[in-house]
């Protein structure tokens, strides 16, 4: 019985997954360049985040990015994996936006901003071991610019309720391209 039961939820998350699929786009920015002031021609590409936070099964998705984060034992993979789900998560949030789930979309775009400060330690780790990091330190900086971009969209939109917030983590994004910026001249 145990193991029908496990089958069977093993096949409706995978349903409920699968079902989401097919919303993806190709190169999926997340920016609505009707609805908002252009991006600055940033050569970097956001990933399209899938489920969003306002999905029942968010949590699944979550708790695997949680585990596979705690899994990687490499200090640059790790580094790129952070920078991926920072992409993730700041495109959710701005999509959050567009659907009017201010609070969520903010919160999101904290954990965005959180996941970047992970990747830029492990960037600064690899910068005392490792001679040429510069690479990385480029794509770092390319996604704190259109990170950036979308923050433009996304205050544009949240009101005043949450603007300071918004701004707040504007302030972090700042800091944190000026950091990578004193790392590639080292």
């Amino acid at each position: 019985m145990k193991k029908a039961f496990s089958c069977l939820l093993i096949l409706f998350v995978t349903f409920i997954f699968l079902a989401n699929a097919g919303n993806v786009k190709a190169h999926e920015t997340g920016f609505d360049h009707a609805e908002a002031t252009p991006p600055a021609s940033v050569d970097y590409t956001l990933a399209y985040p899938g489920i969003l936070p306002d999905n029942p099964l968010y949590f699944l998705k979550a708790a695997r990015d949680r585990v596979v984060g705690f899994l990687i034992s490499d200090t640059e993979k790790r580094a790129e994996f952070n920078l991926l789900t920072a992409d993730k998560r700041i495109n959710a949030s701005f999509m959050l936006v567009k659907k009017g789930k201010y609070e969520l979309a903010v919160t999101t775009l904290s954990k965005s901003n959180n996941y970047m400060e992970e990747a830029l330690v492990e960037i600064t780790a690899l910068a005392k071991t490792k001679e040429n990091v510069n690479p990385m330190i480029g794509n770092f900086k390319n996604a704190v610019s259109k990170h950036r971009d979308l923050l433009i969209g996304i205050k544009s939109k949240v009101g005043q309720k949450y603007l300071s917030q918004v701004e707040k983590e504007e302030k972090r994004l700042i800091k944190f391209e000026k950091t990578a910026t004193k790392l590639s001249e080292k």
